[in-house]
């Protein structure tokens, strides 16, 4: 019982743990051209993964000059 309630509360964070993972791969396996039509360079990289930790991290990410 105790094991299923651990369960149901961590699958979101494992869950969000395991997407940035996926996104830190795909953005790193970009060239710098690819990354610059995105808007970003390789040294911004961090920033925005843990921006999208963050709660409403896209809504102040997409708002950059």
């Amino acid at each position: 019982m105790l094991f299923k309630l651990f369960t149901v509360l961590c699958r979101p964070l494992l869950e969000r743990r395991r997407r940035s993972s996926v996104h830190a791969l795909q953005l790193r396996a970009m060239s710098d051209l690819e990354l610059r039509d995105l808007g970003m360079g390789r040294s911004e990289i961090p920033a925005m993964l843990s921006a999208e930790a963050q709660p409403h991290a896209e809504e102040s990410w997409g708002n950059r000059p």
